[in-house]
């Protein structure tokens, strides 16, 4: 029984060591963890007084398990241990510091001498040792802080210790281990961090080891056979901590199933028991020869710590001369947050965010290779919490699948995720969120451009200045800035130019712009002021920055009033000619021949004798397409007005007159012909003859009359 309370005194000093808060981001170094150690130091641990004072051996085990604890603290870890006799009520001082400070910069070495050498002396159970060790903690500064009490009997000082730990602060963890069927409990009060357990006849010790070292030491125990030293994980681990205790333990190395070798961080701390306890032996004997100290020669181990990547599989430990071992783990896991958009796309570079609604998730992934890990019965049930702060959004908490606004600035995450019931991963990441920016312009100072025969004139660069969401641009963000904008006239200018020469300026935000002369010279019209259309898009870091606004240009034409009004000169005598133009094309200008002209009239043939019948014939009225063409020129045109074959009947040649009459211009062809009559007269005269479209026009000859009228 007394080796077994020496093993879970052990096993509390050994979880209070290993208890860290794994920070893998954004933390320059190991958190900080302080913890008060009250050990009783009171005679019944020396010697059981029911039988007159017999040497146990409980101080020996209680000393050894605490040179393991000394070889086992962690970086940034301080173990302060309080010892009772130091607060005794007769020899003691409520206001002293604890005996041994051990600090995890001076080396397991040294830290395991100073417990080693530790002498103390043997008086009662003050409660002010408790006290004084928890206001330490108060005063004291750490990522992390514990208070564990370890104690064989009941406290002296002291009515209700419950109503003590009730008001206690909740940084403060406390974890009270009682040794051996007399101890008063406390109240256990998981909400608060208040743990109780006990060791007993009851209470199987080494379960009670197992429920210690997982709860303080932030690591547990991987099952390893005890005949092939074998054991194996299925999460990838960062420390494996081998205890091994016999009388001659040797801790070689560790080998994982393809046969590499991995060694010890640094070499095996061996521990031993003490020969000597407490000084004051006179004080309780009238003869202290008549006192032996009892000790344990088998309390001996060797602790080795393996520091490495330790990848998924099965692994042999190689040690010799062990009794028991006993294998811890730590898992390289980090927690890894995942954001998808609204479109349910997981956002891949979180370092390129945009603002939006999103959903946050978060896993569990391997520290090396950032690889998700799947569940595992040494991860147990994992949950997590997330604290975000962005914008109006300070510090809310967010759980998995819940749905976050991000705005534009600054978004810090703080996620914790908790496994195995109480070990945390915790992870810091800021990112900056962008939002994409709408970009306008402005005009940036009064700059004319004169307008020559030559050019423009000599002038300074015309200057407009940027803004992006209607605010002015940083010398940051100009420096970004590697486009400029597209330029060109506006809709409304009414004229032309040349390509704009743009260039971004020195000063934040402007550009610096230049027209030229279209490349075949200014149109012949007045250049005025106009718009002009800026067009930009670019991206500032992870922005987008797109947008277009027309920006005034003031111009000025200094070219005489010909040059810059010759396109209206020229436009107004063009249409002055074409009006002219169509104007003799007019009915009431141009004289056309009447409508009802048939372009192949009727000729009526009647014979002259008898066994011939009559006939109908085309003839034809053909007109001039120049005069037709001509504006002002009247339509002419010629008519035959017999059948082919027949002699001595010209042809008629006609010009249209007003009112779409005709005249016959050639009569003095017909003039002597009186074979040919127009509506039943010969022309007689060579004068020009008026004719109709219903003239009937008859010719006769020795065979056949032809009478032909032009509308038929």
């Amino acid at each position: 029984m007394k080796r077994l309370l020496s093993i879970l005194l052990l096993a509390v000093i050994l979880a209070g060591t290993l208890c860290t808060t794994v920070v893998f981001s954004n933390a320059a170094e190991a958190p900080t963890k302080v913890i008060n150690v009250v050990y009783d130091d009171s005679g019944s641990m020396f010697m059981d007084y029911d039988k007159d004072q017999e040497p146990i051996d409980s101080w020996s085990q209680a000393k050894y398990a605490m040179e393991v604890f000394a070889a086992l603290l962690n970086e940034n870890t301080t173990m302060n241990i309080y010892v009772m006799s130091d607060y005794d009520d007769e020899y003691g001082n409520p206001d002293n510091p604890p005996m041994l400070q051990l600090d995890s910069a001076d080396g397991a070495e040294e830290n395991v001498k100073k417990v080693h050498d530790m002498i103390t002396k043997a008086y009662g159970t003050p409660f002010d040792s408790v006290r004084k060790a928890y206001k330490d903690l108060e005063n004291c500064t750490a990522d992390e802080k514990w208070l564990v009490i370890l104690t064989d009997g009941s406290f002296d000082g002291i009515d209700n210790i419950d109503n003590f730990f009730k008001g206690k602060k909740s940084d403060i963890n406390v974890l009270f281990l009682g040794l051996g069927p007399e101890v008063k409990g406390i109240a256990e009060d998981d909400s608060k961090h208040i743990y109780f357990d006990k060791a007993d006849e009851n209470n199987p010790i080494l379960e009670r080891i197992i429920q210690a070292a997982t709860r303080v030491l932030n690591k547990d125990r991987l099952d390893v056979n005890p005949s092939t030293k074998r054991f194996s994980f299925d999460v990838p681990m960062k420390e494996l901590v081998v205890f091994a205790q016999g009388s001659d333990v040797t801790i070689n190395n560790i080998k994982d199933s393809h046969g590499n070798i991995y060694e010890s961080t640094s070499d095996p701390v061996n521990v031993q028991y003490s020969e000597k306890g407490f000084s004051n032996l006179d004080e309780h004997f009238s003869d202290p020869s008549d006192f032996t100290f009892k000790f344990d020669k088998n309390l001996k181990g060797s602790l080795a710590t393996f520091d490495d990547e330790f990848p998924e599989g099965e692994y042999t430990v190689d040690v010799s001369g062990a009794e028991t071992i006993e294998i811890y783990y730590q898992p390289h896991v980090e927690i890894a947050t995942y954001l998808t958009n609204s479109d349910g796309e997981e956002v891949t570079d979180l370092e390129d965010l945009e603002i939006g609604t999103y959903t946050i998730d978060f896993a569990l992934v391997n520290a090396n290779t950032g690889e998700k890990i799947a569940d595992s019965e040494l991860l147990g049930d994992v949950s997590y919490v997330a604290t975000i702060t962005n914008g109006s959004d300070n510090g809310s908490t967010f759980a998995p699948g819940d749905e976050i606004t991000i705005e534009e600035g600054e978004l810090t995450i703080d996620a914790v995720a908790t496994y195995l019931d109480y070990h945390t991963v915790t992870t810091n990441k800021t990112y900056t969120v962008f939002k994409n920016k709408e970009i306008t312009f402005e005009s940036a100072g009064d700059t004319e451009f004169t307008v020559t025969s030559n050019g423009f004139s000599e002038s300074t660069p015309m200057k407009v200045k940027m803004l992006a969401d209607g605010k002015d641009v940083t010398a940051e963000q100009w420096s970004k800035i590697e486009n400029v904008p597209e330029v060109e006239l506006s809709n409304n200018a009414g004229f032309k130019l040349g390509e704009f020469t743009v260039t971004k300026s020195d000063e934040p935000g402007i550009f610096e712009i230049t027209p030229s002369m279209p490349e075949n010279g200014f149109d012949g019209i007045e250049y005025k002021d106009c718009d002009i259309t800026l067009s930009f898009k670019d991206h500032c870091g992870s922005e987008l920055w797109s947008g277009k606004s027309d920006v005034k240009m003031d111009l000025t034409d200094d070219r005489d009033f010909f040059t810059k009004h010759r396109d209206k000169i020229i436009t107004l005598i063009l249409s002055l000619i074409a009006l002219l133009l169509i104007l003799g094309y007019m009915p009431f200008i141009k004289n056309y021949f009447p409508a009802k002209m048939k372009k192949k009239p009727s000729i009526q043939c009647e014979p002259e004798s008898f066994g011939e019948d009559s006939r109908v014939r085309k003839g034809l009225f053909e007109k001039s397409l120049l005069s037709t063409l001509i504006p002002y020129v009247p339509e002419k045109g010629k008519v035959k007005y017999v059948p082919a074959g027949v002699v001595g009947a010209p042809l008629l040649r006609l010009k249209a007159a007003r009112g779409r009459r005709m005249h016959l211009t050639n009569s003095k062809d017909f003039v002597g012909k009186d074979h040919i009559t127009f509506n039943s007269i010969p022309i007689t005269e060579p004068r020009t003859k008026e004719l109709t479209v219903s003239t009937q026009i008859v010719v006769k000859t020795q065979e056949w009359t032809y009478t032909c009228v032009l509308n038929r």
